[in-house]
């Protein structure tokens, strides 16, 4: 019983908008009268813009009322093992078709990108260019660097930004992904950098977040300093 709550707290939350979409209520203005009104509203929304995100033809009034009945009763249509092995084979098959997609995606960007003269690709599938030249130490292998940067999908939409934050972030650079670890030591302080990484080099069959299984990724690198080398 554990397992299933753990596991369908966020596929209902996920769902719960289609409460508000059953086939007799359409979308529309809502006037929120109170602070549970809002607090519902906005967790409905995010909610809903999350199940958009996973295409699926619902049928609404079970999907209702599956919710009503989570709720409000103790009828048992399914029992806690048909839902547990119903959702794990639903979340495999989505993360499985979102794979192939974001991979035939990101590799047919790859190609484009490749023919651009100021983009270098290396033998392990990374794509490179440099925004700007420093002038600075070379980073090594196992460097603590601080930088910039920002992270974009390959459609331009940025999912996570150091500058946005107005701060920087140090790391050693044996503690990221396969993609920035290679990139990094071709950079010098004061280098900008933009990456291409391959899912093989990122998160690749697992996703990370909101990243996806088998997305490619955009990082605009800075590197602002290097606070030590250990010989």
């Amino acid at each position: 019983m554990k397992k299933l709550i753990a596991m369908s707290f966020s596929f209902i939350m996920l769902a719960c908008i289609f409460v508000g979409c059953a086939p007799e209520i359409k979308p529309r203005n809502v006037k929120l009268g109170s602070y549970a009104d809002s607090v519902s509203y906005a967790i409905g929304f995010l909610y809903g813009l999350d199940v958009a995100k996973v295409p699926f033809n619902y049928n609404l009034r079970v999907l209702h009322q599956g919710i009503v009945n989570a709720l409000y009763s103790d009828i048992e249509i399914l029992s806690d093992e048909q839902i547990i092995d119903l959702l794990e084979r639903f979340y495999d098959l989505h993360r499985g078709r979102a794979l192939i997609r974001n991979q035939e995606e990101g590799r047919a960007f790859m190609e484009i990108n490749s023919r651009r003269s100021d983009v270098i690709t290396t033998e392990s599938g990374l794509q490179y260019r440099v925004i700007k030249a420093g002038n600075g130490r070379r980073v090594r292998s196992d460097d603590n660097v601080t930088v910039h940067y920002t992270g974009r999908f390959i459609n331009g939409e940025v999912f996570d930004s150091s500058y946005n934050r107005n701060e920087p972030t140090t790391f050693n650079i044996n503690r990221v992904i396969d993609g920035w670890r290679e990139g990094l030591v071709l950079m010098s302080i004061g280098d900008v950098f933009e990456f291409v990484i391959p899912d093989s080099l990122a998160y690749s069959l697992e996703g990370f977040g909101i990243i996806e299984p088998g997305m490619y990724l955009i990082y605009e690198v800075e590197v602002l300093n290097i606070l030590m080398h250990t010989d």
